[in-house]
């Protein structure tokens, strides 16, 4: 890398060029983007992720509300029978407090008072044991045959919607970054097909004094890689400081915590690399291409 960036002796005149000093500020502009969009789309994976293992563990028993029973004596005697099973770590009755706080949304500030005269089901939360294996099936049938008012709900519904929907968000983002890619390749072989324009007379010269292809390509590469790696360590940063500055203090998401190494590794070198590889190949073909056609 620090080869690339010493200076280099070019025998065309490729860093006079007006075309080519913006080349790094489109490029810093496109992996600015990409690194944006895989960054929300590791975000996006890693919270579904996080929902999904912590309501693996989880299931939630709604007792319809019944006339003329104890709603909180009937959930002590759930919660006993679901604690002999041998998969069940705890199941806690929601209490009172709790259960205003889940319908204050809806019917705004209410009392104790007022509460215990609506009829709301009760609830409980059931925990699973991570590692033991769940037959929630067969425990639906048991709670419901001993308590045909009771209901078990493992969450795996709301689970499967909030992944797909996550699946649906990431592959967008995905194909937006391909995008990104595609577009960053024209803007390179615009470049390349530009300079190569202007810089004709020169290629001629430097054939009739015996120059190769090669040695011709490697003129236009060397200026293409340095000027796709400027901008591309440019837009990885700004758009790092960006995402964090959005994600973490604006809307008050853990990122820095919930990253691990390998996904700030990915978010950092990815674009640069990427951008790289891009830049060697294209350059590669389209001035190999263009001297063709010009011999």
């Amino acid at each position: 890398m620090k080869k690339i960036f010493q200076s280099y002796r070019y025998d065309i005149s490729l860093t006079e060029d007006s075309g080519s000093k913006l080349l790094p500020w489109l490029i810093g502009l496109m992996v600015y983007m990409i690194t944006l969009c895989l960054a929300i789309t590791l975000a996006i994976s890693n919270t579904t992720d996080k929902w999904r293992n912590n309501l693996s563990g989880n299931a939630t028993v709604e007792i319809s509300a019944q006339k003329n029973i104890d709603m909180a004596e009937k959930m002590r005697e759930i919660s006993a029978f679901l604690e002999n099973e041998p998969a069940v770590v705890s199941a806690t009755p929601v209490d009172q407090s709790d259960m205003m706080k889940l319908v204050e949304p809806w019917l705004g500030d209410i009392t104790t008072a007022t509460l215990s005269e609506l009829p709301l089901p009760g609830l409980i939360d059931v925990q699973f044991y991570h590692n033991e294996q769940i037959n929630i099936a067969l425990l639906k049938k048991k709670l419901e045959l001993k308590y045909p008012f009771a209901r078990l709900d493992n969450h795996q519904t709301w689970q499967n919607n909030m992944q797909s929907m996550a699946r649906v968000i990431e592959i967008g983002i995905l194909s937006l970054t391909l995008i990104m890619i595609a577009l960053s390749s024209v803007v390179i072989i615009g470049s390349i097909k530009s300079n190569m324009a202007i810089h004709r007379d020169e290629i001629s010269l430097l054939h009739l004094m015996g120059a190769y292809d090669s040695y011709i390509t490697k003129q236009f590469q060397q200026h293409a890689l340095r000027s796709v790696l400027k901008g591309s360590c440019f837009g990885t940063l700004l758009a790092l400081i960006s995402f964090v500055i959005i994600v973490q203090f604006i809307l008050g998401l853990n990122v820095i915590g919930s990253f691990g190494t390998w996904e700030w590794g990915i978010i950092s070198l990815l674009p640069i690399i990427l951008g790289g590889l891009v830049s060697f190949f294209t350059t590669r073909i389209i001035t190999k291409r263009e001297l063709l056609e010009l011999a």
